[in-house]
This record gives C-alpha cells, structure tokens and sequence, in this order.
C-alpha cells in the first residue's frame, strides 16, 4: 500500500532512542525479507512494536531489546489512524573507525543524529526533511521499508523486520503516515547489534510511538420549553455516560451544567464512540435515554455517519451535538350540547393552566397550543357548527381548566370551570361532553316575553285598583 503523506503540526521530539553495547562488525546491506532469522547464519529478527499516545513527552518507553509492559501506551491501529511505514538503514558508516566506542560517545552521536534528522513543521515537512537528510548520504544503506498495509510486514500491531545481520549500526525511521490523525511521527530509533544476551536467532523487541491527534467534541442538551414548546431551552444536570467501541467506558458519567454544555476532552479521531443518556430530572420528557454513535475526526467535528435512537432527537454541526428531549405533548376533543343531547354550535371557552391561575393557552388558527400569557391575551376557542373543538399540543398533566366565555343562544353560561386532563390516552378516548342548559326565562324579544309583560302589569294594576278601593271604604 502507498502511504499518503499528511501535513500535521509536530512538537519536539524526544531523545527515546537505544543504547547497545559496542561490538565491532560491519552490517551486510541488501533488500529487507520476512524470512524467520535463522541461528547458524548470525541474524536476529527485529519486532517492532507500534504504539499510540496522546502526549509523546508522557508514557515514556525505555527500550531494552526485550519484550516489555507498555503500561497506558496502546496497540496502534491502522484501521483507525492510518497506515504507518518504516525503514530500516545500515548506518554503520557513521561509526567508521570507532570500534572501541564508550556509552557516552555513542550516546553523544546518537543524539546528535537525531536532532539531524529531526525538524520543527507539519508531518510533510519533517518527513521530507528526514528522507532528504538520509537520502544525501551515500555513506548508508537502506536494508528495507515495511508497510503497515502489507500483512507480511505488520501482524497485531507488530512490524516483523526479520533476517537482519546480528552485527553493526542500524537506524529505523517513520517514513510515511496515512491519513489525518497522527500529529507526531515516531522517534527516530538508533541501535547496536548485538545485544547482551540476544544470540543468532533471537527476537528484538523495539518500541515506536506515534502521538494521535486528539479532539474535544462539544455536547449540549436541549429540551422543548413546557411553556412554549416551539422554543428549546438548555437543560442542566442531565447526566450521560461515553463508552468506546468495545462497551468499555471512558472515564466516568458527566453531567450537563447550568449550560446544559458536555466538553469531551482528548477523545481519539477515528474511533467509535457512543453517547447514552442515564438520567434527566427535568420534567415532562419522553425518550429521556437518548444514545448516539459517532467517530470524530482531527478538528474534533463528528463524522459522517453517525446513528442516534431516536434519530430526530440527534442533530450535528461540525464538532457540536445536540441533544434534544421533545416534551410529552397530548390533545382533547370536547362536545357541546344541551340536555337532550343535541350539538350546539357557537359557544366559546378559554384554557387556564392546571397550577397557576394567571396563566392562560394561547393557540393557533388549529388551536394548537402555542404558549402561556395574561387571561387578556387567552385565545378564544369557539365550537364549530357540530358543537365540537379540540386542541392539542398540551404538556402533559392532570387539571387543565376549561372556562366558558360566552354561551350559545338561549342557553345559560356554565357557572364554573370544566377540569381535564392531557396525557397519552386523552386525544384517543371519547371526546368530553359538555352541556349547557336553556334559559328559565324566555329570551329577549321573543313573544312569550311580551305577554309576561303585559300580565305582569295587569296584576300591579288589580292590585292598585284593590288598594284604593280598599282605602276609600275605610274612610267613609
């Protein structure tokens, strides 16, 4: 596989090289092979162990030829960051006429090298400026190049270097990465063979770490707003678990603060992450365990592809994710007839809210609910011409109130509230009847009020005829 350079930002270095006892010998040079090293023919096999960070100055390895414990460091994976490449050089020349070198003077020019080979910049650029480095000196020879794609070269995170001459200078260089999330190429390795006690045909465990780019994802937790659900309003104290591919957890529960913001910090790009909802003591929300899967990328924004349940509840924008809680909203249907059961059309009502008297619903032309105001801006509901209404969109609870304003013609206005209540059930079971009863007295204007009238006044002028008729006998 061809590896794609990339340009990323690269700290210092560290000096994490090997330090081998001397030995005299020079080193054969020829093309690199995964031929297992065999005893009688004075060759070892290198396995070069790739690992990943998220700070290369932390999780220091010191390398000792043997198989070692990585502690936090973990197993690189291409699948994840991309596909690494080293080389293996002969560098025997730079010690020409050394043979009887001390510790300290092979430390001296170990570290010298290095700081050579080393550069300030982008991956490209210190790549580039490691290759030209190596490239212009005719003194070395290049043993091999192995590939992180190629499973000859690369088996559970291993780079099997095999074949090569027990005896001389060796240096191994990252010399390619793929993809955007490593921010730091290895430490150049620099080493003697042989090892003390590493004969023929010994394994030589040696360990390169690549620093991963990390990325700090925000979170933040919207819910609708129980007084007008078209708004979202950020909910605090809702508390959320992240786990990795695996199901393992990632550090401990967070919980949304007064912002209802999440900060993630140092999550690796390229890995699969899921987000799950554990509690949420805001009241009045459905779907209150909402999870979503994601991967980030270097900046820290989300991947596409990502997956939520419930998927309407999940909204991404570059490096920020919403979560949304949509509140339980329900619906009632009311009848308005008489006595006897017949519709009426034409009356009206307002709704008061279930706890605080000076609340009253506003609602759209469809007599949705909108949100709560003074009792001067309630919305009318008026009974269409089959006596019915229905509104809907109410958060759920118990104690709505329904005040008639004005009743139909003839019929006396309800003298107190109608209570309902609004939850899962309400807009699927029968509509609530309402009934109004007809006036005691006839209506205005009609005839049967005229004649009510004129006996009345007959009966005042009986009695007067009767009172003075009464008086003047009594004075005779």
């Amino acid at each position: 596989m061809q590896i794609k350079k990339i340009w990323k930002r690269v700290g210092t270095l560290a000096a994490a090289a090997m330090l081998m006892a001397p030995l005299g010998g020079s080193l054969v040079g020829g093309a690199h092979t995964s031929a297992k090293a065999d005893v009688t023919e004075n060759k070892v096999d290198i396995k070069l162990h790739k690992m990943e960070t998220g700070d290369a100055s932390s999780n220091l390895i010191e390398n000792t030829g043997d198989e070692l414990d990585t502690g936090t460091n973990v197993i690189y994976d291409p699948d994840k960051y991309g596909d690494v490449e080293f080389t293996l050089y002969d560098v025997s020349s730079w010690f020409d006429g050394k043979e009887d070198i001390t510790k300290d003077e092979f430390t001296k020019i170990r570290d010298e090298k290095i700081k050579a080979l080393s550069s300030e910049g982008n991956i490209e650029e210190a790549i580039e400026h490691q290759n030209n480095y190596l490239g212009n000196d005719g003194t070395i020879v290049k043993q091999g190049t192995y590939d992180s794609g190629e499973t000859a070269d690369f088996t559970n995170g291993v780079f099997n270097i095999n074949g090569i001459l027990n005896s001389g200078y060796y240096l191994i260089v990252e010399t390619g990465v793929s993809g955007n999330n490593v921010n730091k190429i290895s430490v150049p390795l620099l080493f003697k063979l042989p090892l003390a006690n590493k004969p023929n045909g010994s394994d030589i465990h040696l360990y390169a770490k690549n620093q991963i780019q990390t990325a700090d994802p925000t979170v933040i937790k919207e819910g609708q707003d129980i007084n007008e659900p078209d708004k979202w309003i950020n909910l605090k104290d809702v508390e959320f678990k992240l786990t990795d591919s695996s199901g393992a957890q990632v550090g401990s529960n967070v919980v949304t603060d007064k912002d209802g913001k999440l900060i993630f910090e140092s999550l690796k790009p390229g890995a699969t992450y899921t987000l799950t909802e554990i509690s949420n003591p805001n009241d009045g929300y459905g779907d209150t365990k909402v999870t979503v899967t994601f991967k980030v990328d270097k900046d820290g924004n989300i991947v596409d592809g990502w997956t939520a349940n419930p998927q309407k509840s999940v909204i991404v924008n570059g490096s920020t994710i919403t979560i949304r809680n949509f509140l339980n909203l329900g619906s009632k249907t009311f009848q308005k007839t008489d006595e006897s059961g017949q519709d009426l059309a034409g009356a009206e009502f307002i709704v008061q809210h279930p706890t605080d008297d000076s609340k009253y619903a506003q609602f759209d032309k469809d007599y949705k609910f909108v949100k709560w105001g003074s009792e001067a801006n309630a919305t009318d509901i008026i009974a269409n011409s089959s006596g019915q209404f229905t509104i809907s969109g109410l958060p759920f609870d118990d104690g709505y109130r329904l005040i008639e304003t004005k009743s139909p013609d003839g019929y006396s206005k309800l003298g107190e509230a109608k209570t309902f209540n609004i939850n899962s059930k309400s807009g699927t079971t029968s509509e609530r009847k309402i009934e109004n009863k007809k006036y005691d007295l006839p209506i205005t204007g009609g005839m049967g009020l005229l004649l009510f009238i004129l006996a009345g006044l007959a009966l005042m002028g009986t009695s007067v005829y009767l009172y003075r008729r009464n008086k003047r006998q009594a004075n005779k």
